[in-house]
């Protein structure tokens, strides 16, 4: 007798959906038909069809797993056990032993012992999906510049997950987010880290620009100065990033009343960088110090042009319309005034915008200096209502007066200039003791915030287990 081939056929089937169960690792259900053409060896005949089914299946759990099915007709059971790293497996089946007809049923008892010392794939698998969000969900959180949620997600990953291949990136952002929040001197630390940490990494000049960024604000010119020199002469240092260090240097420049300097790092940004707008109006500032007011209107005139893609970037081109209608309306060189283009640039400023009252100021000084008195007191209005500032209420008021006395309205003018009069003798400029106590309030400010900065940086670098304290 020639026996047939081996054929067996089976499948099996895992509920996917189950994962979101905490408490529920899989459940497989598989299904098997063995030797699909064999025969019993005894009778040399084919065997019963009922005893070449297998069926089975197991619900594994966090720490138990259940396992129960049915082979060559008789039922099966398992249970294992697992805690940690130690294991335990009991399994109970009934296989037909023999080779004689009438086989009888032999059923065994399985106990296994062991000791795991790799990580599940299962486990492997569900915690790189589960860094792969927390990851995503901090980008997201910091594109939305909510920067405290984002700043302890970032901080988790690098305490949970050491070995994650962007751990650089994350180093870097929970950075960016501190100096976002203007948590400056443990910004600045860990910045620090980061390129000590990843000294191959490309976040290398990136960290290096965040450290300059900071000595700016703290107005470190000596630091500034060397990271600037760093990145101009270092390898593999994007133009991009370059060209927001020669920003930077250049504002440093102005600080240091070395405005020539300031022009040419100015002037080399290149249209279309995201420091363009911001750099021309610079600038256009540094030409007003060196009195060349007709290059001051060209750069912003280029600031004006720019497509903002932020709300910093859309502020820069309120501020230089401003700026651009104030220097049409002053005139420059061998230009008078030109009232209309101050008035087309003034009127361009939104009234969203920070700068809406120094525009509507311009446009009323326009308004008088043109003879446009109607216009001219209605602006004047809309100041006094869109303004909370005690000062410019009084210059509303004032040219308000002027237009009164020119139409011959004096007991107006009186009224409204009396009123204003009264209003200004009650500003008075800080003396030296308030300085000094505005000074040192703001210094505490700034010292307990510090505090309060390097212990949210311990809290995102503590793990959840050393956080519990017992009492």
């Amino acid at each position: 007798f020639v026996s047939p081939p081996q054929v067996d056929v089976g499948c099996a089937y895992y509920f996917p959906q189950l994962e979101k169960v905490k408490e529920i690792r899989t459940l497989i259900i598989a299904f098997e038909i063995t030797s699909l053409f064999g025969v019993d060896p005894a009778t040399e005949k084919y065997e019963q069809f009922a005893k070449k089914i297998h069926i089975g299946a197991e619900l594994d759990m966090n720490h138990v797993a259940l396992r129960l099915g049915l082979s060559q007709g008789y039922p099966t059971a398992g249970l294992g056990i697992r805690l940690g790293m130690f294991k335990a497996d009991y399994a109970f089946f009934t296989e037909e032993l023999g080779v004689y007809a009438g086989q009888l049923p032999k059923r065994q008892h399985n106990l296994a012992l062991g000791v795991e010392f790799t990580v599940p794939k299962e486990d492997l698998r569900r915690a790189n999906i589960r860094l792969g969000d927390l990851y995503n969900k901090a980008m997201n959180l910091f594109s939305k510049g909510k920067y405290y949620e984002a700043f302890f997600i970032y901080g988790k990953i690098l305490v949970e997950y050491p070995h994650f291949f962007k751990n650089d990136w994350v180093h870097l952002y929970l950075s960016l987010c501190q100096e976002h929040m203007d948590m400056r001197d443990v910004s600045k630390i860990n910045y620090i880290k980061t390129r000590k940490d990843y000294p191959k990494s490309k976040v290398l000049p990136y960290a290096a620009l965040g450290v300059m960024r900071i000595h700016y604000r703290n107005n470190n010119s000596v630091g500034v100065a060397k990271l600037y020199e760093y990145l101009s002469i270092a390898k593999n240092v994007p133009d991009s990033l370059v060209n927001h260090a020669r920003y930077y240097r250049g504002q440093q420049h102005i600080r240091d009343g070395e405005i020539q300097e300031a022009i040419q790092l100015f002037k080399s940004i290149p249209r279309g960088h995201p420091e363009y707008g911001f750099a021309q109006h610079s600038l256009a500032v540094a030409y007003v110090m060196s009195d060349s007011l007709g290059l001051a209107v060209n750069a912003l005139q280029n600031a004006i042009q720019i497509t903002p893609q932020t709300k910093a970037q859309e502020e820069i081109v309120n501020r230089s319309l401003v700026f651009l209608g104030y220097l049409f309306y002053e005139g420059f060189g061998d230009q008078k005034r030109l009232l209309t283009n101050a008035v087309f640039a003034l009127r361009k400023t939104p009234r969203t915008s920070y700068y809406y009252e120094d525009a509507l100021l311009g446009l009323a000084w326009c308004g008088a200096i043109a003879g446009r008195w109607e216009d001219c007191l209605q602006i004047c209005e809309v100041l006094k209502t869109a303004s909370k500032k005690p000062v410019l209420h009084c210059e509303a008021s004032l040219i308000e007066g002027y237009v009164r006395i020119i139409n011959e309205e004096y007991d107006e003018a009186l009224a409204i200039l009396s009123q204003a009069h009264e209003q200004i003798k009650g500003i008075t400029p800080p003396s030296k003791n308030d300085k000094s106590a505005t000074t040192l309030e703001s210094n505490n400010s700034r010292d307990e915030y510090n505090m309060l900065a390097f212990k949210a940086n311990e809290l995102a670098f503590t793990k959840e287990t050393s956080a519990i304290v017992k009492l």
